[in-house]
């Protein structure tokens, strides 16, 4: 199941409900010295974002997401969106000798 399709199952209307979701989730695994694979997607998100916008400083992702977007609901489909083009630039790095 993907928060985009179904917000409401995972209580999220805005990107600050994904940050929070996400740490939480980040905090749990490394609570209890879990691996998981899929942080690694995030590897790098927070500087993709930054460059996306042409930003300095210590923001996170989230809240120059929420900053650009404009509105709550606007700001979920801003993050997938730059979610889809960082892991296809991932994807297209990776593959390049």
């Amino acid at each position: 199941m993907c928060i985009r399709d179904r917000p409401e199952a995972f209580f999220v209307e805005s990107i600050k409900d994904v940050f929070y979701f996400y740490s939480g989730y980040k905090i749990a695994i490394m609570t209890k010295g879990i691996e998981d694979s899929d942080l690694e997607h995030f590897k790098g998100f927070n500087n993709f974002v930054k460059d996306k916008f042409n930003v300095t400083g210590e923001h996170g992702w989230w809240s120059i997401i929420n900053f650009y977007s404009g509105t709550n609901s606007n700001s979920l489909d801003v993050f997938h969106n730059l979610l889809m083009e960082f892991r296809t630039d991932q994807r297209s790095s990776s593959s390049t000798p």
